[in-house]
């Protein structure tokens, strides 16, 4: 007999494990790890597998495991301890820590079937199995089979698939040749043409590597006919990856060197040179390859690994590359997740979309821009990115680099207390920029006449101007034109976004939309517009350029993946005069950009959040990163020290001011800074909440800021500074379990993305 202990996948959320007994059908295909059906309060429900074990410890009557779902190994060990450790790390509940590690489209749909490809070649037993139906559901009566259906599905013969994904299906390699004889306008379209023109087909690798075209340039030629693709089935794959050999001056070997020699804490590698940045990594990662072992690198933004991927690809030509985010197909997803199980993968570029990816073996794991604010997840569990990587470099023993323009006051003060090693390379080579003070210029603080200068300067060199504003919608500030109110939410009592193309108000809090607005003071309807964002850019700038090539690139104009292969495309391609965007663009890096300009860059220094300042100075510091590019930096507040020191590279003196300032107000590094929310009837809400802050202060290890009220939620906000988590960890279940009987909905987080 065997038994299993499980987790229930529940809404409420479960710790405990409950003991069921494993049918004998499923016994050679049940492991740690495997997703089970199970009869949970008269229910079929999800569960994960966390034990096996010939006896079971439970003396009551015990039911059977209704159905199992992986027949193949689910959840890695490590995985299932990465769960128990986000668990404890956030108090999240284990089952929604393990639902994490699965991809969500297969957290879902569950549905599995066995398809037929070519039923000529299979055994009998199987073929009377489909009684000429081409495709039959994979239950229990089938199992006894499996082994058999595996096997055929091996050679191709059978497809096991669900929902959107397949395994047996043979992936393609996609060869080309030419299907046109007009040869293309673009320089890397013709690249391809003229170098297909000598061959009778090519890989899309090959291609890469004699044309210096990219994946987007060959996929347009494919969509538009000049290319046909030629379907053709890879062997059975291995990595032929060697070191590169990348040219390093005397100061960057000293660099490399140091990395090489040391290892058991993460590496903070600060470097104002991006091309160094980059030249380092790849020569860590094509090391590391060439050791046997994989590589993981995680990227904020999409736009940020898809350059890194262009340049990996580029500089790592023989090296299996699989790059992830939430906006791949789910069959691509698929694919490069069993590539991932397999080892068929030598380098994973990813989003915080796979960073629990089951990828064994690592190496090397680097973070880029490793405070970014995307880096901490936005859903249950609310996890930090960084944390989970350092958890997995430890598993796996491998090195952990943080590389950064700009480090972020908490890790340079880690350095300093001997948690991490330091990288730093500062060449304070000359940088080209331009202040422009928006005061001297109110007709036009969007597109000031100085600015306008600078990116006709660019266009007269042949390049783009990138110009950034970081907010979305036409007015950021609508008042009553009669009495000079505030335009709320009426839910959220936070002022409105305008949004003129669609002709609405948006609360970026709860997500509504008003077709019209009434003021609550004196319920006029007449509104002027105040503040801005790339809407009233957009229209300022085709005021004065009606006739220039402008690309808008937003959250909300790049939302698939084909959308930032366009972008970039066009980019390569120089078909863009101008793109405007918010904070993203930052993430293109397109030797085609001439100019960045930041057109309201002291506005994080009015954010609700103690790191405005270093916010503030990263931007700029980020923006500056471009070489190739001149940075204009337009704003109101132009002599703050986050600006000037940013503008003089002068990281140390930035750091010096920022850390005295949080000493006096005991904000991180010093202080462990947590978010505690409560929702529930009004006078409970206000009970709970003080009661809390009472208990708390009682022990003299913190302080307890609130509460305060919060209409998005219909709750109070706390904010617990201290430095003993399992004391805070304990008291929020005391007093959850004091309140037990209030109908309260209390959510903490452990690493607050923001905290208004």
């Amino acid at each position: 007999m065997m038994f299993a202990k499980v987790c229930v996948d529940v809404v409420t959320g479960s710790d405990d494990l409950f003991t069921y007994a494993v049918p004998e059908i499923y016994r050679d295909y049940i492991y740690v790890g495997s997703r089970v059906f199970v009869e949970f309060g008269f229910q079929k429900t999800l569960a994960y597998v966390i034990e096996l074990a010939a006896e079971s410890d439970y003396d009551g009557p015990i039911k059977e495991i209704i159905e199992v779902i992986d027949f193949d190994r689910g959840l890695t060990e490590e995985q299932i301890a990465l769960a128990r450790e986000i668990s404890n790390a956030t108090k999240s509940s284990l089952s929604h820590c393990l639902r994490l590690m699965y991809p969500a489209f297969m957290q879902s749909r569950l549905r599995r079937f066995v398809k037929a490809l070519r039923s000529e070649s299979l055994p009998g037993h199987l073929q009377d199995l489909f009684k000429n139906r081409k495709r039959i559901p994979l239950t229990a009566e089938v199992m006894p089979y499996y082994k058999d259906i595996r096997a055929a599905a091996e050679r191709g013969d059978l497809e096991i698939e669900t929902d959107v994904y397949a395994y047996g299906k043979r992936k393609i390699i996609k060869t080309y040749r030419l299907a046109s004889s007009e040869e293309p306008r673009g320089a890397k379209q013709k690249a391809v043409f003229g170098y297909l023109k000598t061959k009778d087909a090519a890989t899309v690798e090959e291609i890469k590597e004699n044309t210096g075209a990219s994946d987007f340039v060959i996929n347009l030629m494919a969509k538009r006919g000049i290319l046909a693709m030629i379907p053709a089935y890879p062997p059975a794959e291995a990595t032929k990856a060697k070191p590169v050999k990348i040219t390093f001056d005397f100061d960057e070997n000293q660099i490399r060197e140091k990395f090489r020699r040391l290892s058991g804490k993460p590496f903070l590698f600060y470097a104002d040179s991006e091309d160094f940045r980059l030249r380092f990594c790849l020569d860590a990662v094509s090391e590391t390859i060439a050791s046997g072992k994989k590589a993981l690198i995680l990227a904020p933004t999409m736009l940020a690994v898809t350059s890194l991927a262009n340049y990996f690809r580029k500089g790592l030509s023989a090296a299996r590359v699989s790059v992830f985010s939430s906006l791949l197909s789910e069959s691509d997803f698929y694919y490069g997740f069993q590539n991932v199980i397999a080892g068929d993968v030598d380098l994973v570029i990813t989003t915080l979309a796979g960073v629990f990816l089951p990828l064994s073996d690592i190496g090397l794991i680097i973070i880029t821009d490793e405070d970014h604010h995307s880096y901490i997840n936005q859903q249950t569990p609310k996890y930090s990115a960084l944390e989970v990587l350092k958890y997995r470099a430890d598993y796996h023993r491998a090195k952990l680099v943080l590389a950064t323009s700009a480090p972020s006051v908490v890790s340079y003060y880690r350095y300093h207390q001997a948690e991490y090693f330091l990288l730093e390379l500062i060449k304070k080579e000359k940088r080209r920029f331009a202040l422009v003070n928006a005061r001297e210029e109110p007709s036009d603080m969007l597109l000031t006449s100085a600015l306008r200068r600078e990116v006709e300067a660019v266009w007269a060199a042949g390049k783009t101007a990138a110009l950034v504003l970081n907010n979305l919608g036409y007015s950021t500030a609508n008042i009553c034109d009669k009495c000079g109110e505030l335009i709320k939410c009426p839910q959220c009592k936070i002022g409105l976004v305008y949004y003129k193309n669609k002709n609405h108000y948006h609360c970026r809090y709860c997500n509504q939309r008003f077709p019209a607005v009434r003021c609550e003071n004196c319920e006029a309807t007449s509104v002027r517009h105040l503040g801005y964002g790339l809407e009233r850019l957009e229209e300022r700038f085709r005021a004065y350029y009606p006739d220039r090539r402008l690309y808008k690139a937003s959250s909300l104009t790049l939302q698939r993946a084909e959308d930032f292969e366009n972008f970039i495309l066009a980019l390569e391609e120089g078909e863009i005069d101008a793109v405007i965007g918010t904070n993203i663009l930052l993430d293109a890096l397109s030797p085609e950009i001439g100019l960045i300009a930041l057109i309201n860059a002291d506005a994080l220094l009015y954010a609700d959040d103690y790191r405005s300042a270093e916010m503030c100075y990263r931007l700029i510091t980020k923006a500056l990163d471009y070489r190739t590019a001149k940075t204009v930096i337009q704003g109101y507040n132009l002599d703050h020290r986050a600006i000037t020191d940013a503008l003089n590279n002068d990281y140390l003196s930035f750091y010096r001011e920022e850390i005295i300032t949080r000493g006096y107000a005991t904000y991180p590094p010093y202080a462990e800074l947590n978010k505690l929310t409560v929702s529930g009837e009004f006078k409970d809400i206000y009970y709970f909440a003080n009661y809390f802050k009472k208990v708390f202060k009682r022990f003299k290890k913190g302080d307890c800021l609130g509460p305060v009220y919060l209409s998005k939620i219909r709750g109070v906000r706390l904010i617990i500074k201290h430095n003993d988590f399992p004391l805070v960890s304990s008291l929020i279940d005391e007093v959850e379990k004091k309140f037990s009987d209030r109908k309260l909905r209390v959510n903490f987080e452990r690493y607050p993305r923001f905290y208004e």
